[in-house]
């Protein structure tokens, strides 16, 4: 998996991945299977219509007040504190007694006799100081104590968008519903025969979601099918529930396909299904919470879609375990290696995120490099290039870490291989030879400003390797203890801004030429405790500095104000449990 981090204001645009996913399943919350209906309560309690009743998550854990009938819980409404639920053949109201416990209190004895067999209470929606009740063929209005009954044996849909109450009859004309009258609303023939499932208002105009007959725009004068690009996504698997997001994107929750989002103009965003997380693809409602973030109940569980985290997931192979290992982008794809090959994305169309594989990569990428324009693939099964869509192998031994680019001999190229380091001609791609006297795997390889390169062992030390491509002065020395390594275990070298940064169990080193040895970076372990290991520095945008220790992942921002030079460290708790151990990587990205 692959997380792209957008910051405030891309958030808004996002066309590359999707957001993350907290899934619940029954043997997790511990009640029924399905969820009909979410709403919020003042406190930030997300209160579900489950098939055991109301059932309560406040942020660590699930409560359930079920019905006196014990039957299942289709709608909610909160206002005032209190909680009204339909169910079947049931509807009242939730009250916290003194316990700060719900207490229901069926509402069914303040309608006649006549009309207290009812089917299923679908819709709950209030205007003004009244609640409406939507139990199949009759409405029930609750006003105060009173409770009165619009029954002319015909609606199959009430819903509430902006301060309108629209219902629907059995033929698909649509009303509004004014002072308790139906009024039919101009061009409503156009809906015969549809079954509308909700309501949305955005932007002066009102959109209506129909089971299997799509979307439809009513703009105060005339009712009309819209086209938009999220079309092929539910044509055929219906909609239930519409909702719109903070940032102004729509909602199309859909019977058999997951999520769908497109934008006010109906350009298709992204879809969130099964396979990137849900517990089921049939959606029952949706909901926006308080923190921007979408509730979504389900056929077999419920979901929190992040809507509103800066951070959003990529999953080139469409699995949910695939580990990401390296990110390459050029002028026209974005490249994703993975454990199970190398994926590409066309720039020009990331919203449709149709990735594909690279012919001839299939199985574990390590890592991908351009040098000079040229795509270098390490990958398990040797080295290859990459052209456009096809790898092509140039390299058949086992196990390349990664390629890079010499500054002294412009013909010829580094790989850190299984066993050692690989010389190449970088034209030719053919092995000129690989360094003698090294034999030990060499992932980590860095070039200092002496014609040197410097690589890091984990349990090894510390390797120099001296003028590497001169046969006559080359010289690998192990720089250990004795030149005041604290350790040879658990080292990394990184280049930053120029300078070789060597990152210890016991904070970070920096060579000194003039002492021939290790020194304490005073000025980097300000920044990070040294008593926690730096696995990874990575240079960022704006000469930032990006890092990962045992314990958290962020960046150093560096602030330029007239003579003084401002650090500033932000740090990212959600993304050091969703890290790839030993192979994280932070590649910057306009």
């Amino acid at each position: 998996m692959f997380i792209l981090l957008l910051n405030s204001e891309l958030c808004i645009t996002q066309e590359l991945g999707i957001p993350f996913v907290s899934s619940y399943t029954r043997d997790e919350y511990g009640h029924g299977t399905q969820n009909w209906d979410v709403v919020q309560s003042p406190d930030g309690k997300i209160f579900f219509a489950n098939n055991e009743g109301l059932m309560e998550f406040d942020g660590s854990s699930f409560n359930s007040y079920p019905q006196p009938n014990r039957t299942i819980l289709r709608s909610l409404l909160i206002q005032d504190n209190n909680i009204y639920a339909g169910g079947q053949n049931e509807f009242g109201v939730y009250h916290l007694d003194r316990e700060t416990k719900w207490r229901y209190t069926s509402l069914k004895d303040k309608i006649p006799a006549s009309h207290q067999n009812f089917e299923d209470v679908w819709t709950i929606v209030s205007q003004n100081d009244k609640i409406f009740f939507n139990a199949s063929d009759k409405i029930f209005i609750l006003n105060g104590k009173n409770c009165r009954v619009l029954d002319q044996n015909f609606y199959k849909f009430l819903g509430k968008a902006g301060n309108t109450i629209f219902v629907q009859d059995r033929d698909g004309t649509l009303y509004q519903l004014q002072d308790d009258v139906t009024i039919i609303l101009k061009g409503s023939e156009f809906l015969h025969n549809t079954e509308i499932r909700d309501v949305l208002y955005i932007q002066g105009e009102y959109l209506i979601a129909t089971y299997k007959n799509g979307l439809f725009k009513y703009d105060g004068k005339s009712i009309q099918k819209w086209q938009n690009e999220g079309e092929s996504y539910f044509a055929d698997q219906y909609i239930n529930a519409l909702d719109l997001l903070h940032n102004g994107n729509i909602v199309i929750g859909t019977g058999f396909n997951g999520i769908v989002i497109i934008d006010p103009k109906g350009k298709f965003k992204y879809k969130i299904s099964k396979n990137d997380g849900l517990p089921s693809d049939r959606i029952n409602c949706t909901f926006v919470d308080k923190h921007k973030n979408l509730w979504v109940g389900l056929e077999n569980g419920l979901a929190m879609i992040q809507t509103n985290s800066p951070f959003s997931r990529i999953l080139p192979g469409g699995n949910i375990e695939e580990a990401g290992y390296d990110v390459a982008i050029t002028e026209d794809k974005l490249y994703f290696g993975t454990n199970n090959g190398l994926f590409y994305l066309n720039r020009t169309n990331l919203i449709d995120n149709e990735f594909k594989l690279v012919k001839n990569s299939n199985g574990q990428v390590y890592g991908i490099d351009i040098i000079d324009e040229q795509i270098f693939l390490s990958h398990h099964e040797g080295g290859f290039i990459v052209n456009d869509d096809i790898a092509t192998r140039f390299y058949d031994q086992t196990g390349v870490w990664s390629f890079n680019k010499s500054t002294d001999d412009t013909e010829l190229i580094l790989s850190g291989t299984y066993d050692g380091i690989s010389v190449f001609n970088k034209n030719s791609f053919e092995l000129q030879y690989q360094i003698p006297g090294l034999n030990v795997s060499s992932r980590f390889i860095e070039q200092d400003n002496n014609d040197s390169y410097w690589m890091s062992h984990p349990y090894l030390g510390i390797y120099r390797i001296r003028t590497p491509f001169s046969s006559t002065s080359r010289k690998i020395e192990i720089l250990d203890e004795v030149y005041g390594l604290p350790s040879k275990l658990q080292n990394h070298i990184f280049k930053i801004n120029d300078v070789l940064l060597l990152c210890t169990k016991n904070g970070i080193y920096s060579w000194d030429e003039n002492t021939n040895k290790y020194i304490f970076n005073d000025a980097w372990n300000d920044q990070l405790d040294p008593s926690v290991k730096v696995r990874r520095l990575f240079e960022g945008q704006n000469n930032d500095i990006w890092f990962i220790t045992e314990k958290e992942v962020g960046v150093i921002k560096i602030e330029e104000n007239g003579l003084k030079r401002e650090l500033n460290k932000q740090v990212f708790p959600r993304l050091k449990k969703l890290m790839n151990d030993g192979w994280e990587k932070i590649i910057p990205y306009d």
